[in-house]
């Protein structure tokens, strides 16, 4: 039984790109996506499958209708956290992820689509903050009742998958009629950035001595306010990159930039890439700024390949008998 996958908030594909790439005999059936261009980001890898564009609340669940053909079916939710993560709780001034005007409900319409098409399996991933929200509650309480074993881990790419970017991710996996589980391995990166950042260039285009002044006049007076910020300059013989935010490439004082000889500057699409562990190979917009959004916003290759080769012997193993054992009695399935 081969299985097919679906991936709902598809952004601009990183996470299906690095699950396809693991999960070696899945295939994706289609994706839903708002955003054009992320969408057509994400058809540029695989434009056999089918695409919905749009708001997802706009469509009724059986609209959005992947296709089975006798396969087992994955679905991928990584719903946007933009009401979850600290920035976006602190920039649109929420006290709890459900209270974002365009995410906050983005829950509701995923269970919908879930207890219409009764996927296999379902990953849902997001910042690790999610995973205390009353989405989060609501989703565990939703498809446990409706049958579904689930399995949570938090997966850190710098820590578990030896990649140079400090970038966490929640993640719940769940499954229909079996338990999934995998051990999440301990593979810290041990290397420096200069591996993965473009050699040193006189024609790079540094900060100039003005605006690095106005750099520095801004983080001092954010200090004043007791914000903590400063700004992070990564050198070539640094051991780690910090999270790059979607909007990184409107110009925050606070960087990460990376040390030129008399300056600095920004980092770039592919120098973003690398650092999140991913080949060559992955789609991006010619666009800078929509490049760096999609990586912003999109996931580390390495923990969502693993978690795609993961599932993938999962499912190969159905069929075979397991053991389910509770506090009274043990039980022999096969599926």
């Amino acid at each position: 039984m081969k299985p097919l996958a679906f991936e709902m908030f598809a952004g601009g594909g990183t996470l299906g790109f690095a699950f396809e790439a693991g999960a070696r005999g899945v295939s994706f059936s289609g994706a839903s996506e708002l955003s054009p261009q992320y969408l057509q980001a994400w058809s540029a890898h695989r434009p056999e499958a089918d695409t919905f564009g749009g708001d997802i609340t706009a469509f009724h669940p059986a609209e959005v209708s992947p296709s089975r053909n006798g396969a087992a079916m994955i679905l991928l939710a990584g719903i946007p956290c933009t009401g979850a993560s600290l920035a976006g709780r602190s920039k649109n001034k929420l006290s709890c992820a459900e209270e974002h005007a365009k995410a906050g409900h983005l829950f509701i319409p995923t269970l919908l689509w879930i207890r219409t098409h009764k996927p296999e399996a379902v990953v849902f991933e997001n910042v690790p903050a999610y995973a205390k929200s009353a989405s989060a509650r609501s989703i565990r309480d939703v498809l446990s009742t409706s049958g579904y074993f689930l399995f949570e881990t938090v997966l850190d790419a710098h820590q578990n998958f030896s990649t140079p970017s400090r970038r966490k991710r929640w993640v719940m996996v769940a499954t229909r009629n079996r338990p999934f589980h995998m051990d999440v391995p301990v593979n810290p990166f041990v290397g420096t950035l200069d591996d993965y950042l473009d050699p040193e260039s006189p024609d790079d285009v540094v900060f100039t001595e003005a605006q690095v002044a106005g750099h520095a006049k801004y983080i001092a007076r954010k200090q004043s306010e007791n914000c903590g910020w400063k700004t992070t300059i990564l050198e070539r013989d640094s051991n780690s990159c910090p999270t790059i935010v979607r909007t990184y490439y409107k110009v925050q004082p606070v960087g990460p930039f990376v040390r030129c000889k008399n300056s600095y500057r920004m980092l770039r699409p592919r120098e973003i890439a690398r650092l999140h562990g991913f080949p060559t190979n992955l789609p991006l917009p010619d666009s800078n700024s929509k490049a760096i959004e999609i990586l912003g916003q999109g996931v580390c290759f390495a923990p969502f390949a693993y978690l795609g080769e993961k599932l993938a012997a999962f499912f190969s193993e159905i069929g075979k008998p397991i053991q389910i054992r509770s506090a009274n009695q043990q039980m022999d399935f096969a599926f």
